[in-house]
């Protein structure tokens, strides 16, 4: 499959070790995403990082995000999200033109979300992002450079999980490469079977678009409010639900470390059994036809070749992300024996070991019924025809005695 049939990869990049940030704020999003990034380049061509990027607000802190699909296309009309507030601006994230099970809707290669033409650095997205010097010393965490995470367009980053490091005065490049799933010819089965979710059969109640990390976020949010009675800022809410205030931060990581421990209690009451365990924890099922990027990061030291070239009150990170190959291979999920195979299996199998063919099995068919039947048929026609020949054997016999004792009585 060529990489211009699937989206370029959303990218949302956090400094790490940022402010504790809370619901209260949340309102007072600075856009300083100019400031924070620049020399962007986004397929070999130019442009401000305000045009690309867009200011979001995480537990990790203020982050930045390119190529997520727009709030309406994200999440239900009833959900409330401040911290993904500036996603609904249409002239940045447009509506989406594209979806996980039918792909691209139409042949425009700059339709959103974004996609590349090429693989290597021509086609790919490239940036510098900055810290400043006061800012990192005010750091009291050992770790002080970003934060990066690449995910679907229609998925939120999720931190605690699969990301990458781009440390200060570094110059990293991440190569991406697409893992995919299709799945055909396995509606007619049921989910137990095929362990997998077909599109629009998992409804989900906070997102539009249902992909397995969707539903693992879903079902945090809903434990959360078990638990707490409240959700936390950095995740989906319905309109009317209570928000966490920052003395409920730790019931939060409570909440999470619960869910992942009840998650391994299930797995292993489960004999390891990955849809029972599924089934009984958040029914998460993957999708049927999903969609993963995976990548590998180079870094190399930046080298300024004057003094002029450095900024001396901030650090610096050069960020190159870029796919490897024009095409990819992807894994298609299907039925592995038919009624069709089972028959063919069944008749090879025969003719293999037995040398029975379709004809000989025809043959013994009507050698069992039918001939039984003609044999039959013919034993009781032959039966009648041996007694009437006895019959008129026995009337030729009477007749010739009755003759014999007639000419003796005549000579008498």
């Amino acid at each position: 499959m060529n990489i211009w049939d699937i989206p370029f990869s959303a990218v949302t990049i956090c400094p790490t070790g940022g402010i504790n940030l809370s619901a209260s704020i949340l309102k007072n999003i600075t856009g300083n995403v100019n400031k924070r990034i620049t020399h962007v380049k986004w397929r070999h061509d130019e442009y401000h990082s305000s045009k690309l990027f867009t200011e979001i607000v995480t537990h990790e802190g203020f982050c930045y995000t390119f190529n997520m699909m727009n709030f309406y296309d994200l999440f239900e009309t009833d959900v409330a999200f401040e911290s993904l507030e500036n996603l609904k601006d249409k002239t940045k994230h447009p509506n989406t033109a594209w979806d996980l099970q039918e792909g691209y809707k139409n042949s425009d290669p700059f339709t959103y979300p974004f996609r590349i033409s090429g693989s290597g650095e021509n086609g790919g997205l490239k940036f510098q992002i900055w810290r400043k010097i006061s800012e990192v010393k005010a750091i009291k965490t050992l770790v002080k450079g970003f934060k990066l995470v690449i995910h679907l367009p229609c998925e939120l980053p999720i931190f605690d999980q699969q990301y990458f490091r781009f440390p200060l005065e570094k110059s990293a490049t991440l190569i991406i490469r697409p893992s995919m799933t299709v799945t055909e010819g396995l509606d007619a089965y049921s989910t137990d079977t095929r362990q997998c979710y077909i599109e629009g059969e998992k409804k989900l109640v906070y997102f539009k678009k249902y992909t397995r990390a969707n539903c693992l976020l879903e079902c945090l949010v809903k434990y959360t409010i078990e638990i707490c009675g409240c959700v936390h800022f950095s995740l989906p809410r319905k309109i009317g639900e209570k928000v966490c205030n920052s003395s409920m931060e730790n019931c939060f990581y409570q909440a999470k470390k619960k869910l992942a421990l009840q998650k391994m209690k299930d797995s292993l009451n489960k004999n390891n059994n990955y849809g029972e365990v599924e089934k009984s924890s958040c029914k998460c099922l993957p999708s049927c036809t999903s969609l993963f990027y995976e990548g590998e990061i180079s870094q190399d030291d930046i080298r300024y070749f004057s003094k002029s070239e450095r900024i001396l009150d901030a650090y610096r990170s050069v960020v190159s992300i870029l796919f490897k190959d024009d095409d990819f291979l992807y894994t298609q999920r299907s039925e592995i024996h038919g009624w069709a195979d089972f028959i063919a299996n069944v008749g090879g199998l025969l003719g293999l070991f037995l040398g029975v063919s379709i004809l000989s099995i025809v043959e013994i068919i009507y050698f069992i019924s039918f001939r039984q039947l003609n044999e039959e048929k013919q034993s009781y026609s032959s039966s009648n025809f041996s007694r009437k020949s006895s019959f008129a054997k026995d009337l030729n016999n009477i007749s010739k005695s009755a003759s014999i004792s007639l000419d003796k009585s005549l000579k008498f």
